[in-house]
């Protein structure tokens, strides 16, 4: 009986470690972005307007003022759906631009030149002044 909990232990946490392994990219860039909080699920359909059902697993950071455009975006999406998520996130982007374009026109800048990177089924888009800088530590980090 020890040993059949110890094996389902084990499987859970091997389970387990690919959502925080997300994470720990995300805490691994963290330092070169401002303060972010995270985003849960619902806002995940509401504001993003992504199907959950596209997605094994998120991280999702965006800024706690409306002052800023930062946002980290990191997606493993079920096979076949990173080009569903990036049209939907194309979408959402392009509203942003629309919204900062008028109201604060360096946030507009860094929302523009966001960098976004796709490996495998892994979708990761940036907007930062450091985003050439978090998006080329996050590959290394995912290709690892």
């Amino acid at each position: 009986m020890r040993r059949i909990l110890l094996i389902l232990l084990c499987i859970w946490l091997v389970g387990c470690s690919k959502i925080s392994d997300l994470q720990l990219i995300y805490d691994e860039v963290a330092d070169d972005l401002p303060l972010l909080i995270e985003v849960n699920e619902e806002i995940v359909e509401e504001v993003y307007d992504l199907e959950v059902d596209d997605i094994k697993q998120f991280v999702i950071y965006r800024p706690i003022s409306n002052v800023e455009a930062d946002e980290f975006i990191l997606i493993h999406a079920h096979e076949g759906k990173v080009e569903a998520i990036k049209a939907d996130l194309d979408v959402y982007f392009a509203m942003m631009e629309e919204y900062w374009k008028d109201h604060l026109p360096l946030q507009y800048q860094k929302l523009h030149h966001r960098k976004e990177l796709i490996i495998d089924d892994y979708y990761c888009v940036v907007v930062s002044d450091d985003a050439d800088k978090i998006i080329d530590k996050v590959k290394e980090l995912l290709e690892a």
